[in-house]
């Protein structure tokens, strides 16, 4: 029996547009202010063991919950999902700005940690449905520029997040931060509702509910190895990461201090990371469609990892640039291609999942990777990582070209 076809409702609908791309960067930028917020305030009023405690807190959460998050936003509404759970977080920073703004003996370790516990778990139920909504409301030809809208403001994010945070507290104390970041979801929350997602069909709601969240969970598991050029790319993904994270977010700090660049230094290789990556995944965004997609996104990748082994062995603080603006030109196109392929050979009944599965493998490798830089800088010196981050990625290339149904993807062609 062939399964009906599901409703699209096209990318190019105002309200979509709009409500997506506004609620997605203001919804991600409300996390960012709060992280960064949580972490000083933490520092504040709790010594570095209870401080590095709560930080964990906000994040552990949220990675166990992926998984199970991804099945509900296969099985409910993913709009009733992402709008409970920012109204939910809006509230809570709410409430924390104003106990910080009547006064700061009310506030504790305790609550601290408590606060980012339930904020990790609401994070680990919206971010699957949040991630499934492009591929519900645009048709596969148009994944591969809601994939380049999603990369340009993830980099925005980041260029905007820390200054706009450190603005407000230092202008206007913690209290302020907080409020700002609750304003920021409540802008989330407005121009979502703007968004028309289609329900799971009736019959995709029926086979689920005879199963348990939990067998559904198992089940989608199962159907994501059964699915290799899926269970591939999220290997690859994962690989990808856990060369890159480490050595990028720790790594640069450290190459900096070891090579006396010092705070400008460092700031200028994350912004030449992130100049590049808003280039490249700007131009996806224009040219929509470019040809042989696989073999350009795993060159891409190729890239990255020599660039990441060039950063070890560069001798001036202009040469490391360069090789972070070149850096940045791969993940853009990587990261864009990559994820617009992933939506496009994903079955829409199970893109909740597999967004959480995704999530799961960008950020369940990130300790791991973070931790090693570290321990290996300590020994070894700054390059190490990244000699050794740019090897692990050049082997996640040569598993993508080994794999005939990832490198020769091709991105949907319009259907106009």
């Amino acid at each position: 029996m062939i399964a009906p076809r599901r409703a699209v409702f096209p990318m190019n609908a105002p309200r979509n547009v709009v409500g997506w791309i506004v609620g997605f960067v203001s919804s991600l930028l409300g996390d960012q202010v709060y992280f960064i917020a949580l972490s000083v305030v933490a520092s504040e009023f709790t010594d570095p063991a209870m401080t590095g405690l709560i930080l964990a807190a906000a994040s552990v959460p949220r990675l166990l919950i992926l998984l199970i998050g991804g099945t509900i936003a296969d099985r409910v509404s993913a709009k009733r999902i992402i709008l409970v759970t920012d109204t939910a977080r809006a509230a809570i920073l709410i409430a924390l700005a104003a106990v910080l703004f009547l006064g700061a003996e009310s506030l504790g370790a305790v609550g601290l940690l408590v606060i980012a516990l339930i904020f990790g778990a609401l994070d680990g139920f919206f971010a699957p449905a949040m991630g499934a909504v492009p591929a519900r409301i645009a048709s596969d030809d148009q994944l591969s520029r809601m994939a380049a809208v999603r990369t340009v403001g993830q980099r925005l994010v980041l260029v905007i997040g820390g200054p706009l945070t450190g603005w407000l507290l230092a202008l206007f104390g913690p209290a302020a931060a907080f409020g700002g970041a609750a304003v920021l979801f409540v802008v989330s929350v407005s121009s979502l509702l703007l968004l028309r997602v289609p329900r799971p069909l009736p019959y995709e709601l029926r086979m689920m509910s005879e199963r348990s969240i939990f067998s559904e969970t198992v089940t989608g598991l199962k159907s994501t190895w059964a699915n290799r050029p899926v269970f591939w790319l999220l290997v690859v993904i994962a690989a990808t990461n856990f060369g890159f994270a480490g050595p990028v977010t720790v790594g640069y700090p450290l190459l900096g201090n070891q090579n006396d660049w010092g705070p400008i230094g460092v700031g200028y290789l994350f912004g030449g990371l992130g100049l590049g990556a808003a280039v490249t995944a700007t131009v996806l965004l224009i040219i929509k469609r470019p040809p042989r997609a696989g073999l350009f996104a795993f060159t891409a990748l190729g890239v990255m990892g020599a660039s990441l082994i060039l950063h070890g062995i560069a001798t001036s603080l202009q040469a490391a640039v360069t090789m972070a603006v070149l850096l940045g030109l791969g993940t853009g196109a990587y990261g864009t291609l990559l994820l617009a392929h992933l939506m496009t050979i994903t079955p829409k009944a199970e893109i909740g999942r597999v967004m959480g599965l995704l999530t799961l493998a960008l950020e369940g490798v990130v300790p791991i990777s973070h931790a090693l830089t570290g321990l290996l800088t300590g020994p070894f010196g700054a390059s190490v990582p990244f000699i050794g981050g740019g090897v692990i990625v050049l082997g996640s290339t040569l598993l993508a070209l080994s794999q005939k149904r990832l490198r020769g993807f091709e991105l949907p062609r319009s259907q106009k």
